[in-house]
């Protein structure tokens, strides 16, 4: 009974094991597929554009934008509204002609995990950003970096700041820079005004950080002969948001190249991940088998009859070998049949008897 108990003990940490290297091996593929799906922040925009061309600037890796911000050759800080896109994806539309002037643009990007990226492009300007020089280690000349930074940002609902500061020479990526601040700034941007109505015009107004509060919030009506309006004036106008009383936009029907061009990274990925499980899953279903135990028909039978002996019904000693053991039903059903049949009894051998 003792060394059939161990037997069974050693088949259950056999078990053990198996589990164990299971497990290890679906961690190790799960989180490699987490990595692969870990996507660094970037920024989408045509590299050479024109006046009077409304172009889409994406972002990509960022779960959530704290600043988006557009420096001119005449404007620094314009900060622009993205919509989210969904898995970190954002977007917005510009319009060139907003602002006159030509030569580099440069759009910045903080997100709140304190991630940035910056972004360069042309307006009626071809080839205006230069390649970057980057520092020579073989003994040559070296680049020195020239800082410049543009005023802070307004303190946002996050209660952040931020600012941009890029090399004059060309020796380093631009950067963004992030500090805290006390209170939340309400920084205002307005829709262009709507079409006259009862010789009234009204416009819709956003407030960037979402503070919450309208101390500042520009009026969003006025006499439609009324060329100044007084009050706070918005940090700028927009054609990104629609007037008061424009149709809504037609929706794009669906489209599976937009799909793809937009996902395409996370399907890859995803598809990617789910073949190394499955690889893995066979490849644990082919090597790493369970290993069973072998017994001897004779010990088995011989098992049996001890139980039976103890007073132990044939369907307990049914259960026991079936839950608890490593014998199969046929093998039990073997066994038992064996003690059914009746023995044959045995005689001395026959032949002539001699007598002295």
């Amino acid at each position: 009974m003792i060394n059939f108990l161990a037997k069974v003990g050693l088949c259950m940490e056999d078990w053990r094991r198996i589990m164990n290297k299971t497990t290890l091996i679906f961690l190790i593929v799960f989180s490699l597929s987490l990595f692969l799906a870990t996507a660094a922040v970037s920024i989408e925009v045509p590299g050479e554009v024109t006046g009077n061309e409304i172009i889409t600037i994406s972002v990509k890796g960022c779960s959530q934008i704290s600043l988006l911000q557009l420096n001119t050759a005449n404007t620094l800080g314009s900060t622009l509204k993205l919509v989210d896109q969904g898995t970190g994806d954002w977007s917005t539309t510009y319009n060139t002609i907003s602002d006159v002037s030509t030569g580099k643009y440069r759009v910045d990007v903080s997100c709140e995990d304190g991630s940035a990226a910056t972004k360069e492009f042309c307006v009626d300007s071809p080839g205006c950003i230069p390649p970057v020089t980057l520092p020579n280690t073989g003994g040559g000349t070296y680049c020195s970096s020239s800082w410049s930074c543009s005023s802070w940002t307004l303190c946002n609902a996050s209660l952040k700041q931020t600012r941009t500061c890029y090399d004059s020479n060309n020796c380093k990526q631009n950067k963004v820079e992030i500090k805290d601040c006390d209170q939340c700034q309400e920084s205002w941007i307005c829709s262009l005004w709507a079409s006259c109505s009862s010789n009234v015009q009204k416009r819709t107004c956003i407030d960037q950080h979402f503070c919450g509060t309208t101390f500042v919030k520009p009026l969003e009506s006025k006499n439609c002969n009324q060329v100044t309006v007084g009050g706070s004036q918005p940090a700028y106008t927009t054609n990104d948001i629609p007037p008061p009383g424009t149709p809504p936009a037609v929706q794009p029907g669906f489209s599976f190249n937009q799909v793809w061009d937009k996902y395409g990274t996370y399907i890859l990925i995803g598809g990617i991940a789910f073949i190394l499980i499955i690889i893995a899953v066979l490849l644990i279903a082919h090597f790493v088998k369970p290993q069973r135990l072998a017994y001897n028909h004779d010990e088995l039978v011989g098992w049996i009859n001890r139980e039976r002996a103890m007073g132990t019904s044939d369907e307990e000693v049914r259960n026991i070998l079936s839950n608890k053991t490593g014998w199969n039903e046929e093998e039990i059903s073997e066994a038992f049949s064996t003690l059914s049949k009746p023995k044959l009894p045995s005689f001395p051998p026959q032949g002539n008897v001699t007598t002295a």
